[in-house]
């Protein structure tokens, strides 16, 4: 019984190499040398329960709220606009933010 599967799990495993090769990939693919695909990455995400848009989001979001624009462009490899796009988006609303926590502590202390 135990050859059996032993001759089951070797035809499944069949082209598949036991020597994991050093890749210079931080997510390697599953061909030798190539990157997992961007759609391959964002499914095994998801499977563990992770939501890929929201965490490029936020990382997006703290980048620019430390960097200028220029900077978070050339890092990124963004265009400049839209780096320049993602800098407001967290300057209005972080002005809004302020406004309403001087707008409480007026009311707090007239």
């Amino acid at each position: 019984m135990q050859q059996a599967s032993s001759i089951k799990t070797a035809t499944q495993d069949r082209g598949r190499s036991n020597f994991v090769e050093a890749s210079p990939w931080l997510f390697p693919g599953d061909d030798p040398g190539r990157p997992l695909l961007p759609g391959s990455l964002t499914r095994k995400l998801r499977e563990h329960g992770i939501a890929p848009r929201a965490g490029r989001n936020t990382g997006l979001v703290a980048l620019a709220a430390d960097l200028p624009p220029a900077v978070l462009a050339d890092v990124l490899g963004l265009h400049v606009s839209m780096a320049v796009r993602w800098s407001s988006y967290i300057r209005r609303d972080w002005n809004e933010f302020l406004t309403a926590c001087t707008d409480a502590q007026m009311e707090a202390n007239p």
